[in-house]
């Protein structure tokens, strides 16, 4: 008889066990529906779409900085081209110092005719004055 009784309660205590659990599972589930109707109302997107619409931004926001990336390289492959294409139209150093020591010359000699046009005229006390 004792064992008996002990069983019923052993049957009683599962099934209020169960009972508990199922309210559980239905409150969760009507909270999840709750959730869903609320959201809906508010225009709010789901976990899964926010998931998904943030990932599309970043592969947005990646292939911008690739497309901006890739035309900073154009320019400056660009200007790297232009700077070649100056320098390759300058002459070497050695013929610039020989086409300097030239014009230095030439100045040299055009100062120099200057003066002694000058002497001829007997004007070489301009020569004198402060520049």
């Amino acid at each position: 008889l004792r064992r008996a009784a002990l069983e019923m309660d052993k049957l009683k205590r599962q099934i209020e066990e169960e009972r508990t659990a199922q309210a559980e599972a239905r409150r969760r589930e009507e909270a999840k529906e709750a959730t869903k109707k609320v959201a809906g109302a508010l225009d709010l997107p789901s976990a899964r779409d926010k998931a998904r619409r943030e990932r599309e931004e970043a592969a947005a926001r990646r292939r911008a900085f690739q497309r901006e990336q890739a035309e900073k390289d154009a320019a400056h492959r660009t200007a790297l081209g232009d700077m070649y294409a100056r320098v390759a139209q300058r002459p070497f150093l050695f013929q610039q110092q020989g086409i300097d020591a030239k014009v230095f010359e030439e100045t040299q000699a055009a100062y120099d005719k200057f003066e002694s046009a000058l002497k001829k005229q007997g004007l070489s006390d301009l020569l004198d004055l402060p520049r």
